[in-house]
């Protein structure tokens, strides 16, 4: 029998498939292993209320870890068990040198993400979480605005990267490496584009998934040990700092794989969440 007790499972390119959906193999896994007690903590880049969805479909708990681990929240009564916001001035120029460079902003504040327009198919059709303000840095102007998170887009790859050289002049902010977001072809091909954008997201200082991964593990009272983390993405290589088993996704990024103990032999478009979890689990959910 497991001696596991918590699982932090990453969303997009690990829980949900490129139409950003849950299958029906993975929620009754995870369902299974949630009447068994084992606790489900989405870990997520996104903002805590665009998990709300996931974690119902799925009938997990109500803990959860939005922005990368800058916040973690209570998703059925809004309680906020950690965060950590940026210095509002400081997200202020940030945004306000993106724009300049023609790169799209979106603002994390609290649980919603702000944007100026809708591009790539990003809006609130899209996403419940999001919400359209045209003078994206008027929401700014109380200097007691909890900004979680920045999250730049663009086209070009390159255009990203030079502008987070420019970010080594700003105290107090912890960035993520860049990659691409993968958007739904249904949702993006609306506005006529072709590829999927990068992005280049950035918190406070010192925040990353482990933030709320360790605010959680002692929320619980529960080993380092007795924990799993299951991810894709760069921003999952902190995920895995935290956690006792580290599982990569088929689709993972070749560094994550490279620091994984399990990697699944299937990917995110074929319940590789569920079909790891059931060997690992096996006398549990017989």
């Amino acid at each position: 029998m497991s001696n596991y007790k918590i699982i932090f499972i990453d969303i997009d390119g690990t829980l949900v498939d490129n139409k950003k959906q849950v299958s029906n193999e993975t929620k009754l896994c995870l369902q299974k292993l949630v009447e068994k007690g084992i606790k489900i903590v989405l870990t997520s880049g996104r903002p805590y209320k665009s998990i709300v969805e996931y974690a119902n479909e799925c009938g997990l708990g109500n803990i959860h870890i939005g922005s990368n681990g800058a916040i973690v929240a209570n998703i059925k009564t809004d309680e906020i068990l950690f965060k950590k916001q940026m210095k509002v001035k400081t997200a202020l120029e940030i945004i306000d040198a993106a724009i300049k460079n023609n790169i799209f902003v979106m603002v994390t504040i609290n649980g919603n993400q702000y944007i100026q327009y809708k591009k790539w198919g990003i809006s609130p059709m899209s996403r419940k979480d999001i919400i359209i303000k045209n003078d994206i840095k008027s929401l700014l102007n109380n200097k007691n605005t909890n900004v979680i998170k920045l999250v730049l887009l663009h086209s070009n790859n390159q255009t990203l990267e030079d502008f987070k050289k420019n970010l080594n002049k700003y105290n107090g902010i912890s960035i993520v490496p860049v990659e691409v977001m993968t958007i739904p072809d249904h949702i993006r091909n609306e506005d006529g584009v072709c590829n999927n954008p990068y992005n280049l997201d950035i918190m406070a200082s010192n925040i990353s998934k482990s933030s709320g991964i360790n605010c959680v593990l002692n929320y619980f009272c529960i080993n380092k040990e007795q924990s799993i983390g299951i991810g894709d993405g760069l921003n999952d290589l902190d995920l895995f700092s935290a956690v006792g088993l580290k599982i990569a996704m088929k689709n993972a990024n070749p560094k994550l794989k490279e620091n994984a103990d399990i990697i699944s032999e299937f990917d995110n478009n074929n319940s590789g969440v569920a079909k790891v979890l059931n060997k690992i689990f096996k006398e549990e959910l017989i």
